[in-house]
């Protein structure tokens, strides 16, 4: 089994409250979820239309940058820094009509060195009726998981783990419709170094693909030092296991708050050397520094619309980016 993939979502409390208030009427909570989802569907489409295409070409598949935008950015942006990322998303937002996204994704390809020729027109946005579809089924899913109300607590009604960890999926996906998403990758996630203990079943399927014996890794390696006074400062900063409203986010999710986007921001720059120490041990992966720029560029993204970010487990279960609904 491979392990996990870990993603960023922002969520605003608005959505939040809406997702909250969809699961005591997921007809009406769905109606406002599609409308809300609807431009977030447009970018991803059109971004996945140069993707695809891109993804044809022969240097495509040696090109590192493309690697990193095209599988763990929101969307395709040329940008290697942080600031830069944030700040294309700041023109996508402007960009309403499907030429001028088209355009601006295609120029991102190129600024690549990669020529974009011909967009496949079967990649398209889903309309509002199936996005209203797919939200209603989610809501089903979140108010079966959801806490209960007094008197169901009175009665000794609640939910079972599988349903309430069912919710928290649902919730997270649906997060994901509304705005962008970030891939911290496969095995990493920025709650699992906070925590700062090692998962056996995670490690084993971590470690598979390596042609060495694990036990010699986790020797020479270890994991980090959960009393290190950088993972000290980290964990001060996040928050682990939130609940959203009455929404369970989710026992291995972690939440970003948009007030301390800045001093994990720091964190990630001024302490890295000693965090990177830290991390390096408990993800066995040399793809740390790309890693990085994926938290710090989702930080600036978020801080900038006071929206906190919540890191959650496969998002998606059957795609990335633009799954088919």
């Amino acid at each position: 089994m491979s392990p996990p993939r870990f993603f960023l979502v922002q969520a605003a409390p608005s959505v939040v409250e809406a997702i909250d208030r969809g699961r005591r009427d997921p007809a009406a909570g769905a109606r406002v979820l599609a409308s809300l989802a609807l431009q977030h569907q447009r970018v991803a489409a059109a971004s996945e239309r140069v993707v695809d295409d891109v993804r044809k070409r022969p240097q495509a598949r040696d090109n590192a940058r493309f690697g990193f935008a095209a599988g763990n950015l929101p969307y395709l942006i040329a940008a290697p820094d942080p600031h830069g990322i944030a700040e294309a998303l700041r023109t996508v937002e402007t960009l309403h009509e499907e030429a001028a996204l088209e355009a601006f994704f295609t120029a991102q390809a190129e600024k690549l060195g990669l020529q974009v020729r011909r967009l496949d027109p079967a990649i398209r946005a889903p309309g509002e009726a199936e996005l209203r579809s797919w939200m209603e089924q989610r809501l089903a899913l979140v108010a079966a998981g959801a806490a209960p109300g007094p008197l169901a607590r009175l009665l000794g009604k609640t939910p079972d783990d599988a349903a309430v960890r069912a919710a928290a999926h649902a919730a997270a996906e649906i997060l994901g419709r509304i705005g962008p998403v970030w891939s911290e990758g496969r095995g990493r996630g920025l709650g699992a170094l906070a925590g700062g203990v090692p998962d056996a079943a995670r490690d084993a399927a971590l470690l598979a693909s390596y042609e060495i014996d694990p036990a010699e890794v986790r020797a020479a390696l270890g994991a980090p030092d959960p009393q290190a006074p950088v993972l000290a400062a980290l964990r001060a900063l996040v928050e682990r296991a939130p609940r959203l409203g009455s929404l369970a986010a989710g026992p291995e999710s972690l939440l970003l708050p948009a007030g301390n986007a800045e001093g994990i921001a720091r964190l990630l720059t001024e302490r890295w050397n000693e965090l990177g120490q830290q991390a390096v041990r408990f993800f066995l992966t040399e793809e740390l520094d790309d890693w990085r720029r994926v938290i710090l560029a989702a930080l600036h993204a978020a801080h900038e619309s006071g929206v906190p970010l919540l890191e959650a487990r496969d998002v998606f279960r059957y795609g990335y980016r633009w799954p088919p609904l």
